[in-house]
């Protein structure tokens, strides 16, 4: 027995139904995955309590240090080496630095300001109170 014409049209508009939902449960995915993107971004630039105030909307107040340690880094003689090496050994040797870098920061406290190239970039006493920095 064949459907009505008013059976099929019901089906096709459910079918349209299930669609709409998809792609509103698509948007809604890309809007959560954005929003975690952004918020990871603001915890990689900024120190964790002024990242939780912004993602919280709060207002960040200025602290005041007497005095903060910055340390620069820099491989010397990177662009000869760079240019002596195959391209994947170099970043193979960046990343292990680096993450090496990342981890001695984490025990001690350093603020990782960023890595550009073979320079890392970090500030101690600056996010806690650190007398001996």
């Amino acid at each position: 027995r064949r459907p009505t014409f008013e059976a099929l049209e019901g089906r096709l508009n459910l079918l349209d139904v299930v669609d709409f939902y998809s792609a509103a449960a698509r948007t809604i995915q890309h809007q959560k995955q954005t929003v975690l993107e952004s918020s990871k971004v603001l915890f990689d630039v900024f120190p964790r309590r002024v990242a939780e105030a912004l993602m919280a909307g709060r207002k960040v107040e200025p602290e005041r240090r007497e005095s903060v340690t910055i340390y620069f880094s820099d491989i010397v003689g990177f662009t000869t080496i760079s240019a002596q090496l195959e391209a994947q050994l170099v970043s193979d040797m960046l990343h292990r630095l680096y993450t090496r870098f990342d981890a001695l920061a984490g025990e001690l406290g350093i603020f990782k300001v960023e890595t550009i190239g073979d320079a890392w970039m970090g500030v101690t006493n600056l996010v806690e109170e650190q007398p001996d920095h």
